[in-house]
């Protein structure tokens, strides 16, 4: 019996400290970061929502930012001290994302154990505590963690209640699935997700069944089935009217003030469609409209991308697949290919059709969408909602760790050591992680810009490098000799016209980065061109 107490003991102190370190990385890389560009949007539509008001000013932010809210809006309920106070600063707006990363994780902790077993369950925890990009997007009062850890929820409740097929299993599925309705409308997704995983893992079982003409049996479950879905899409889309304070909903489609072809072509040519009244909030109809016409219409020619050194209007086909090449641990990135190996190698596998498939069909959707039909390519915080499904698929590598030749062990240990080494050798600058494959940091730029390197966040360090550097310019608006600092993003010309740094880009490499999102260059003044 101590045995088993102690290797359960050792268990529960492994997965304690491993979730207690992305606490910590999470808590502490955010003490110095500046404002982000979209997080004080998100912190006014939440302080919006909690004034009950969810009329639109932007186009994509969401319910869900009330959290983030929420203490700022109670200190001022409260008496001066230091409660209060605590409450009152945004770096506690941005601790309630970090609560949601670390749900995150235990989520991932949790899955990987009922699919692989404790030592999967442990290496699925490790990759995730250093997992940088969710390190980094765990400390944003932004929605990109909210809708990882929502819509990973929902497909987690979903693949339980397919084990089972209870009313409670479809309840907390209608609860999660509205959930992440109000957090992202990238949610909008599990839509078609949920109904295409269900009919794959019922393959087997529906081939069975019209083998065996047990037709009686298929029609019980169809209607059991119907009964369930009706129940959770009444559920989510309560919780969506809830989250918009039942705004406006029942407005017909001719009502809307619409932007994309899309909906105003059916506006303009489907009378009957465009009467009817729909039973969603204005606000979520108008923005999911709004974020559709500014993808298609690249922010109404407004923005640029840029990847590989290169800059384009259009946008890249595989952008994310880059992004996530160059942004993700290659110890993660390596987990992930042997686990692909061995299910490749194991046909047949009965876990596949069971659990895996709720693992990989949301990875293969995630994948095709952002790579081929999303147009917003500004960073691979957009696809933090494949992660959860590459780290928990990633822990089967350890599903039959006593099984694993010493080897095998001693593989997974290095690929830990490795990732450790890797992302610590970048705290507290997790925005702008990049891997080994880019073996100079500082020319990082080369590679990635915009919230993959440079989303704003390095304001105090440029300001502490400024006062220990007397002299250095930041930005220069012309040509400039001297000590010279400039955001990755307007050098690169995302932020400003490519031809502001031209002279900059062709005289000079940096020899020095701050936070690896602000280049720092020497100019001579034999460096400029006479001509500029």
């Amino acid at each position: 019996m101590k045995r088993p107490r102690r290797i359960a003991s050792v268990y529960s102190i492994l997965a304690g400290s491993l979730l207690a370190a992305f606490l910590a990385l999470s808590v502490l890389s955010v003490r110095h970061r500046t404002l982000t560009y979209d997080e004080a949007l998100h912190f006014r539509y939440g302080r919006q929502i909690l004034e009950l008001d969810s009329r639109r000013f932007d186009n994509s932010k969401m319910p869900i930012s009330a959290l983030n809210a929420l203490p700022v809006k109670i200190s001022e309920y409260m008496p001066q001290g230091q409660l209060q106070f605590v409450l009152s600063k945004f770096y506690t707006a941005r601790a309630v994302t970090i609560v949601a990363g670390a749900l995150l994780g235990i989520l991932v902790f949790l899955w990987a154990r009922q699919l692989y077993g404790r030592a999967a369950s442990i290496l699925a925890l490790a990759l995730f505590a250093f997992e940088p990009n969710l390190i980094a997007h765990s400390g944003l009062v932004t929605t990109d963690v909210y809708a990882a850890v929502l819509i990973a929820l929902t497909v987690y409740l979903f693949w339980l209640y397919c084990q089972r097929v209870k009313l409670g299993y479809a309840l907390l599925v209608g609860i999660a699935l509205g959930l992440s309705l109000i957090a992202k409308y990238t949610s909008v997704l599990l839509v078609p997700l949920l109904p295409i995983m269900a009919v794959i893992r019922s393959l087997p079982k529906i081939r069975r069944v019209l083998r065996e003409r047990r037709f009686p049996d298929l029609r019980k479950q169809f209607l059991r089935t119907t009964g369930h879905t009706a129940l959770i899409g009444s559920l989510a889309l309560l919780i969506v009217n809830a989250g918009f304070l039942f705004r406006d909903t029942f407005t017909p489609l001719v009502s809307y003030n619409l932007r994309s072809n899309l909906l105003r072509s059916i506006q303009r040519d489907s009378p009957v469609l465009a009467n009817l009244p729909l039973p969603i909030p204005y606000p979520y109809l108008e923005g999911l409209d709004w974020v559709y016409h500014l993808e298609r219409t690249n922010f109404e020619g407004r923005k640029r991308y840029y990847l590989l050194g290169n800059l384009s209007n259009e946008g890249f086909v595989g952008y994310y697949a880059v992004a996530f090449l160059f942004k993700t641990p290659l110890a993660i990135q390596l987990a992930f290919g042997a686990a692909s190996v061995a299910l490749l190698r194991r046909r047949g596998n009965a876990k596949f059709f069971e659990g895996e498939v709720f693992l990989l069909t949301p990875l293969v959707l995630f994948t095709l969408y952002f790579n081929f039909f999303n147009k917003a390519q500004l960073g691979l915080r957009f696809f933090l909602v494949a992660f959860p499904y590459i780290l928990v698929f990633s822990s089967r590598i350890a599903s039959d760790w006593h099984a694993l030749p010493f080897r095998g062990r001693v593989g997974i240990l290095g690929l830990l050591l490795y990732l450790g080494a890797s992302v610590l050798s970048y705290f507290p600058h997790y925005i702008s992680y990049v891997n080994e494959l880019v073996p100079n940091r500082d020319l990082a730029y080369r590679v990635l810009a915009d919230s993959n390197i440079d989303w704003g966040q390095s304001g105090w360090y440029v300001q502490q490098y400024v006062q220990q550097h007397p002299g250095s310019i930041v930005d220069p608006p012309q040509p400039t000799s001297g000590l010279i600092l400039v955001g990755v993003n307007n050098f690169v010309g995302i932020t400003v016209s490519p031809a502001r740094y031209e002279w900059l880009r062709r005289c000079c490499e940096p020899v020095d980065s701050i936070g690896y999102s602000y280049l720092v260059f020497e100019v001579e003044p034999s460096q400029l061109d006479p001509d500029p």
